[in-house]
């Protein structure tokens, strides 16, 4: 696992960090594993004090129990998998902040489909984000506010007392209808 997350070009403190993290879940697992196998070893003992109990129904019962270990097993790897790989993104991006977090389980998805192919042996994490987020918009929140600025076209009803006298009667009926307060001002 060390020589794995060592592969990934992180930090000796990340990867101590993953370690410990992983030591805790493995801790955690063999819990849980001795927690089963008292209750495989009980279910034992029972199913050999009953004779005539569904030993068909047992066995199915116990190949259930084995396997949802094996499913827990292989969605904690899963987890354990998706935290380093999405801790190694994180860094890769820098000060970069996804969009939503949609499109960062998305990247997430597609390196670790990268990863697996083999034309990309070798290449690090940094270098798949880049790639597969290179000239593509709404990845990443623009870190420059939009500026305020009015659209274009956009007219105001501000007329000066110069333009007011320049008017034709057809324009002062249309602006007193638009701007009485302002028609009664300039009209004195």
């Amino acid at each position: 696992m060390r020589e794995f997350l060592k592969g990934l070009d992180l930090d000796q403190e990340t990867i101590d960090t993953i370690m410990a993290e992983h030591g805790k879940l493995v801790t955690k697992d063999k819990e849980e594993i001795t927690d089963l196998r008292g209750k495989l070893d009980a279910a034992n003992k029972t199913i050999n004090s009953f004779k005539d109990l569904d030993v068909e129904g047992i066995k199915k019962e116990l190949q259930d129990y084995k396997d949802r270990e094996a499913r827990q097993k292989a969605d904690e790897e899963d987890a354990k998998e998706r935290k380093v790989l999405s801790t190694s993104i994180l860094e890769a991006i820098g000060d970069k902040k996804f969009a939503s977090e949609y499109v960062q389980n998305g990247i997430l998805e597609d390196v670790r489909k990268e990863l697996s192919k083999p034309e990309n042996k070798g290449k690090g994490v940094k270098e798949l984000v880049e790639s597969l987020t290179k000239d593509k918009d709404g990845i990443f929140v623009n870190p420059n506010k939009p500026a305020d600025m009015p659209g274009m076209g956009e007219v105001t009803n501000e007329i000066t007392k110069e333009a007011f006298d320049k008017m034709s009667y057809k324009e002062r009926i249309k602006f007193k209808q638009e701007n009485p307060e302002q028609f009664k001002e300039f009209n004195k």
